[in-house]
Order: C-alpha cells, then structure tokens, then sequence
C-alpha cells in the first residue's frame, strides 16, 4: 500500500496538533520526551533523501521554519559555501514563487531565474515547497554523476524529502511551544494539575507534587479524586470544573502526610474546535503562608488596639498613683513611732512602686522609642550589661562567663536599647535557676539567612513584606544560655507574646518590649528551650556598612 506525501503530512500534523490540546500527549509537552517530536529524527530522514538526490556530489541540507527563516540542518559543503547572503535569498517570497518543487536547477539557471542569487556560487539546487511556500532546499556541488540519475533521484525522494521537512518544521514548532509553556509553569508560582476529559490527571508539576505531597510518577494516570483529597466530604471541585459548574474555590484538601492544606484552585475548561471537551487546567496555590500572615495582621491590628488602650490607662492611673506614693511616704514618717502602721505604710509605697514599673512598660510597649543609631561594638555592650546583673546572679549561686568568638566588626544600633534587652534576658536566666547554675554570654560573628520576617515591627510606617528566600548577610550574634529549669512545650510559642508570662511577678511585657527592639534594629531574637535542661536566647544584629541610615528611616516595606 503506498502512502502520499500528503497522507503522511496530515499525520504529522494531527499528531502535534494533539500535543498542544490536553490529553495523553500533553504530558510530554510539559515535561516528558515524545520520540515523535524529535528534531533530530526528521533531520536524519531528511538528510538520507538529501544523500540520494545528489549521490555523488557533496549537498547541504536547508530547512526553512514556520517564520520562514532559514536554518542549515546538515551536509558536507564547505561552511563558507553557505554564507548570510545566500541564505537570504532561501527565505525570499519571490525565489518560492518562481520556482518549481522537486526540480533540479544548476547555477546557471538560478542565476538566470533569481536575480539576487549569489553569482559567485555555483551550487546547484532542488526545492522543496508546500503549497506557495517553501519548506527547505538541498543545496548541491558541480555534478560529476551519470546523466539522468540526479533527476531520477530527485523525483524519487522528493515525496519523502518533503514529510521529513514537515515533520522537522512540526517538531520544531513544539519544541518550542514544550519550552515555552514549561517556562509558564515554572514562573507560576503555585502549583499546575491537568485533568484529561475523564477526569484522569495527564500532568503535574513538581509546585503541585509538594504541595498535595505526591508523587507525579504515581499520580499520572490515576483518577484527581484520588490525588487531590478535599478534607470535607463534598461533590469534588475539580470533577464540578470538569462540568463548568466551578472556575474558583478555597478549601482544605489532605495531603499524603494526613495534614491539612488550605488551598486556592483555579481551573479552565479546554474546548476542541467542535465544542468537545478536552481536559481541565487547574492551578493550584497554597495559602499556609498567607493564611500566616493575615493572622500575623490581625494579631498586629489587635496589639495595636490593646497598646493604645494600655497607654490611656497608664497615663489616667499614673496621676492618682503618684499622689498614693506620695501619702505612703508622709504615712513613713508619722508613723514611724508605730512598727506595725509603719509595715503597712512600706507595703502602699513598695505596691505603688511595682504599679510604676508596671506602667512604664505598658508606656513602652504602646509607644516604642525609635533607636538613636550610633556605631558601637556589641561585645562591649554585652559585658556591661553583664557587670550590672553579675552581683545579684552570683549571689544566688549563678556562675557567669562572657566569651567572645574571634573579631567583632562594629555595628550601627542603640546600645541603650540593646544592653535593655540584653539585661532583660540576664534577669530572666537568673530567675529559671533559683537554686545557682551556669549562665553564659557568647558574642561572635555569623552568617546566615535573612528569612521571612514573620513578626513585623510596630512603627505605623511598617508594611508586610513576603520574599521567597532571604539572602545570606553578616549579623553580630549574642547567645545567652543558661542551664535553669527551662520553658515548657506549650508557652515556648508565647514567649514574646504581650502579658504572657509564667511568673506570678512578671508582666509579660518584657519579652514582647525586647523582640520589638530587635526587630526596629532589623535583626532577629529567637529562642531555643528544653524543660529541665535549660534556655539558650539569639539576638541577631545585622552588619551594615552605611552607617545606618536605613534605620534612621521609617521603612517603605
């Protein structure tokens, strides 16, 4: 049975065509190899039929892509016989118009025919065109063979000399169209699932594979319910997309771990050109983290509400305080004659006193100072802030050491604000062990990774700002580690929450005051713990080199 050139065309062209709607072939488009679509298998046939053209002369191999724009696919001519000009002349509508498919023309004839032909050549050649335009040409030597057989050649493979360069140009044509819609899934940042018109999944990005946390290896073929699980038992989106009846929903789907994903799915019904249906594009996002940060918002919405409430309640109880310390002190003096009134006297002055305390960290934490940036070395502030506390702490059995881990660059802070919260963290260490241990202060230089700032700084000024990966910069490190009698599981979350604490004569300002100092300086504090082992503290100061002027500013974002 012989098939035309036309026939085999067809095929060609229905079998890529297939690859660029959904189904099987999509599959391949995406992210496989499809032998089918090879460039270099249509060159290969294509340059046997060029070998059978011009059997005994040495050819070049022209093949003209769907832009027209010629490219040189193989051959055994010198490279300088093929140079820009003539190449030129290959992609120009009137050489296709004058021409005939499947002829021999010698040099002189093209000469003749084509008058931009590059005269300084004498390269014969054999067209080949579809339809009005051109699919390539075999470019050939002087003939040195028999008379007769060339043209017989040329006949006899010009059919298979045409299907190859088709195929070339389609293959060509979907490789590029592969890499082009692989470069689309790679810039979206979420996930990409698509569904074939039977609800079978025919692609899965490697987004998607984590996100759902499955295998595509496994997950190809196999039915979407089983793949992408709502956590609520409901008619299932992608099955409703697949019906027009869903393009967007939110919801929480299982993952293979058993853990639930909040997810966001947009999906797209792709229609043939008779109307049937072919498959279902669905892009999947993970909201974990933006979920994390509206909560982080709202949480910010709620402590900006409580410091304004904090701040108007301080300053109202603040006058009628100082006017009750003030009796207390007369009531020291005339009573002093009277022991017992006298302890009573102490009690409303040293109660009054607590109260004061008290209000000034509410007034602190409503209205954050803005630090007084000046070079300073951390190391420094780190041991004075130890000087000051190491009397009490040794008193109570503490044994303190202060290390410095080779050179320290100076930085740009406030050591006011840093030798505050370095101090908050001594006394802190110094309550977990009541009955002595060892506390150490460790100063050193480190690199590491600027994450996502999950806790964002106070100022009115401060926007969220949501990076996919921090780079790695220089930061001045002060660990303190203590060996008391550390933070169970469940508060070590809320340690730098406001007006947490697990102490009957805390505030639960402290913490919350020093990670908003950190932060206003841009660096980070953390904290590591272990109950009944001990508490290790990292204030994280970052190295600039401008003096810190990016900190003297409100910050845009």
């Amino acid at each position: 049975m012989r098939v035309s050139a036309e026939g085999i065309s067809q095929g060609i062209s229905q079998r890529v065509s297939q690859g660029s709607t959904l189904g099987a072939p999509l599959a391949a488009g995406l992210g496989g190899t499809d032998a089918d679509l090879r460039e270099d298998r249509w060159i290969a046939v294509a340059e046997a039929s060029a070998a059978r053209i011009c059997p005994n002369t040495a050819f070049d191999l022209i093949g003209l892509d769907a832009d027209g724009v010629a490219h040189p696919l193989s051959g055994t001519l010198p490279r300088e016989a093929i140079g820009p000009r003539l190449l030129e002349v290959l992609e120009s509508s009137i050489l296709w118009a004058r021409i005939e498919s499947g002829r021999r023309y010698a040099a002189a004839d093209l000469a003749t025919l084509i008058p931009s032909w590059p005269r300084e050549t004498d390269l014969g050649a054999v067209f080949v065109k579809d339809g009005e335009g051109g699919l390539g040409a075999v470019l050939c030597a002087a003939e040195r063979d028999a008379p007769g057989t060339a043209k017989d050649s040329a006949e006899g493979c010009g059919a298979s000399l045409e299907v190859a360069l088709q195929g070339w140009r389609l293959s060509r044509r979907a490789i590029g169209l592969r890499a082009f819609a692989g470069a689309l899934v790679e810039a979206f940042s979420g996930g990409v699932m698509v569904l074939d018109a039977q609800g079978r999944v025919v692609y899965l990005s490697s987004t998607a594979e984590d996100i759902l946390g499955v295998d595509a290896s496994g997950a190809v073929g196999g039915d979407c319910t089983r793949i992408l699980r709502p956590s609520v038992e409901a008619e299932h989106p992608l099955l409703r997309g697949l019906e027009g009846e869903l393009e967007t929903v939110e919801l929480y789907v299982t993952d293979r771990r058993g853990h639930d994903v909040p997810v966001a799915l947009t999906m797209r019904r792709v229609v043939g050109g008779a109307g049937s249906l072919q498959g279902l594009v669905c892009l999947i996002r993970d909201l974990r983290e933006e979920r994390s940060l509206d909560e982080e918002a709202r949480r910010r919405e709620r402590l900006a509400v409580i410091g304004e409430l904090a701040a108007g309640a301080a300053h109202e109880i603040r006058n009628p305080l100082t006017g009750i310390g003030n009796c207390a002190q007369v009531l020291q003096t005339r009573l002093a004659e009277h022991e017992g009134n006298r302890k009573m006297a102490d009690l409303i002055l040293q109660e009054a006193q607590r109260l004061e305390r008290i209000i000034t960290s509410l007034l602190g934490f409503a209205h954050p100072r803005q630090p007084r940036m000046s070079e300073c070395q951390v190391e420094e502030v780190a041991r004075r802030a130890l000087e000051l506390e190491q009397p009490a702490l040794e008193g109570q059995g503490v044994r303190c050491e202060a290390r410095v881990i080779g050179r320290i660059p100076p930085i740009y802070a406030d050591p006011e604000q840093i030798e505050q919260v370095l101090i908050n963290l001594l006394r802190n260490a110094g309550k977990a062990m009541p009955r002595g241990g060892q506390l150490t202060v460790e100063t050193s230089a480190v690199r590491r990774q600027v994450h996502v700032r999950r806790k964002m700084g106070r100022r009115a000024t401060d926007r969220i700002h949501v990076p996919s990966k921090g780079p790695v910069a220089r930061f001045v490190r002060v660990r303190v580690q203590d060996t008391g009698q550390g933070i169970p599981p469940d508060a070590l979350t809320r340690v730098f929450d406001p007006f947490f604490t697990t102490r009957s004569d805390g505030t639960g300002l402290g913490l919350s005051i020093s990670q908003s100092i950190i932060q206003e300086h841009g660096g980070f504090i953390s904290v590591q713990s272990l109950e009944g082992k001990g508490t290790v503290f990292e204030v994280d100061l970052p190295i600039e080199r401008r003096r810190g002027e990016r900190r003297r500013e409100p910050r845009d974002a």
